[in-house]
């Protein structure tokens, strides 16, 4: 070789060498799975290559065609109406109303059979992917569903969202009959049930007598009659009234009422879903008027019937008022209602076998927490007791790392309450006689640190041959060298795994033994060529001498 390549070649392996050297630090400075995906992606690439050659391939079904087959509203199926001179069948919707959007994707074995919704006006109405459709002001848009699979199979209806009029109202707790002083709450039904405005317009005939407030509370003020009023406030000729006869307070001869003692605290906590009756004891207990009102302050949050049962709704604070519908005489109890979890969590796995649970190094499996229907806390999280042996994503993926047993925990929580279910997972190594795809396992794994240093090893040689003089003396020193600076490069790069350089990673001498591995195999086996080459030359130098003596 000319001095001149000499120099080229000598450049070219030491810029090389430097690449490498710097490529395995930069990833060993990549925290956490980043690194792992970055190592072991081109393994992945080899893993499915030759999964796609041995496993039998699968014809993919496409999807024909989807079509919305059902719109449930509140619960119940509402009829996809024909279409009338319209370009599309529709679909009318009270405004306000729950709908829930089904779809039907034919052929049913198709291999994707997701779809996406959107709507043409987002004013009118909003639509989430799994079909929960919220309705926001009248008016009409178009739903489309399209296959993910085939953009070009789609089915559109239209939906009209009609405002709900009252046809009437009704006063459902009239009280004709109060003494002054005495207060009571009006409740108000309205026909239809889901009409879009439940606003009343409140008034009496005679407010000298009675008053009543925004909420529908009256209160009697001096003796007399008076008519209250409840107005639809759309179109108050749509109303109900009753007449109240006021009357002075008891004679002394009835037995007054002192007070009234409620059996629960003045402060209760109710989960959403939970119901409550609130029981009550009157002071005397022979006392004349024993009538009773309940109040909630937020209807949203908790309702109370009339005979004291407290439903919680949803989460929030509201004031429970209890008071006499006689005497000035109330109570009242703040509740909290609160998140509700779940009673319990059933667990299911997919892709492990036998009883045991068993998954082989570098296969997953798929965990699937159910929990109950009533529950407002729908997340879970997922817990693995061992993460060298198996970790879990928060998908409830579980992935085998080595051989051993490790339980994976589904919690699910709230405050300081928390509900959970436990699976214990079997770890076994795969036996290289097996299949063929083992060893392609094991080129995955070990691809990211072997194979990295294969290349290292190589331009690591090359470079130091260049360096090398004449001479298999001088060679067998460049090897020497050669081979201590790879270690050193796969003790170093395992070093700069530590927390304290690198977050989510960890330090593990097997790893720079297969670093060194890899390192030795290319050099070994470049030097070994390099080394034979030599000896050749020697034994015909020997022999050119040898033959020139004689």
């Amino acid at each position: 070789m000319n001095k001149k390549l000499k120099t080229i070649a000598t450049i070219f392996f030491t810029c090389c060498y430097i690449f490498c050297v710097g490529l395995l630090v930069w990833q060993a400075l990549t925290p956490g799975s980043e690194s792992s995906n970055i190592s072991q992606n081109f393994g992945d690439q080899l893993n499915n290559a030759l999964t796609n050659i041995i496993t039998p391939v699968t014809k993919k079904v496409d999807v024909s065609s989807v079509e919305i087959s059902s719109v449930k509203v509140n619960g119940e199926g509402l009829e996809i109406e024909s279409d009338d001179g319209e370009n599309y069948d529709y679909v009318e919707i009270a405004l306000g109303s729950s709908v829930k959007i089904s779809t039907t994707v034919l052929p049913s074995n198709a291999s994707n059979p997701s779809v996406e919704y959107s709507l043409s006006n987002s004013e009118v109405a909003t639509i989430s992917q799994g079909g929960e459709l919220s309705t926001l002001s009248e008016g009409e848009c178009l739903l489309t569903v399209v296959s993910k699979d085939n953009q070009t199979v789609s089915h559109s209806i239209l939906l009209k969202i009609n405002r709900v009029n009252a046809e009437s109202i009704e006063i459902t707790n009239k009280e004709e009959n109060l003494y002054v002083g005495q207060t009571h709450v009006i409740k108000v039904a309205f026909t239809p049930a889901n009409a879009t405005n439940k606003k009343v317009v409140w008034s009496v005939s005679d407010q000298s007598v009675l008053s009543i407030s925004e909420s529908g509370k009256i209160e009697a003020l001096a003796v007399g009659s008076a008519t209250v009023y409840a107005k639809w406030e759309d179109d108050q000729t749509i109303l109900d009234s009753f007449t109240v006869e006021v009357k002075g307070k008891p004679e002394v001869s009835d037995i007054e009422l002192t007070d009234i003692i409620i059996d629960c605290a003045s402060t209760i906590t109710l989960r959403c879903g939970d119901k409550q009756t609130i029981g009550v004891t009157f002071a005397p207990e022979n006392a004349t008027y024993k009538g009773l009102n309940y109040f909630s302050s937020n209807e949203k949050v908790a309702t109370v019937s009339k005979n004291g049962e407290i439903e919680a709704l949803t989460t929030g604070e509201c004031i429970i008022t209890v008071s006499s519908n006689t005497y000035p005489i109330s109570k009242q109890i703040t509740l909290t209602v609160t998140e509700r979890l779940t009673e319990k969590i059933v667990l299911s796995i997919s892709g492990a076998s036998g009883e045991n649970n068993v998954i082989k190094v570098g296969s997953s499996a798929t965990l699937k927490a159910t929990i109950d229907e009533k529950a407002t806390i729908k997340t879970v999280v997922y817990q693995s007791s061992n993460t060298k042996v198996a970790t879990v994503s928060q998908d409830g993926v579980v992935k085998a790392i080595g051989a051993g047993k490790a339980t994976i925990t589904v919690i699910s929580s709230y405050g300081n309450e928390s509900v959970s279910q436990s699976i214990e997972i079997t770890v076994e190594r795969v036996a290289f006689k097996d299949t063929i795809k083992n060893f392609y396992h094991w080129v995955r794994k070990a691809f990211g640190h072997f194979g990295a240093f294969l290349v290292l090893g190589g331009a690591a040689s090359l470079m130091f041959l260049c360096f090398s003089k004449k001479g298999i003396k001088s060679k067998i020193i460049m090897f020497v060298v050669c081979m201590v600076s790879g270690f050193a490069v796969a003790g170093l790069t395992e070093i700069f795994q530590l927390p304290i350089f690198t977050q989510g990673r960890f330090c593990s001498f097997t790893d720079v033994l297969i670093d060194f591995t890899g390192y030795t195999t290319s050099t070994v086996a470049i030097f070994l060529i390099v080394f034979i080459y030599e000896i050749i030359k020697i034994i015909r130098f020997k022999r050119m001498q040898s033959k020139n003596k004689n």
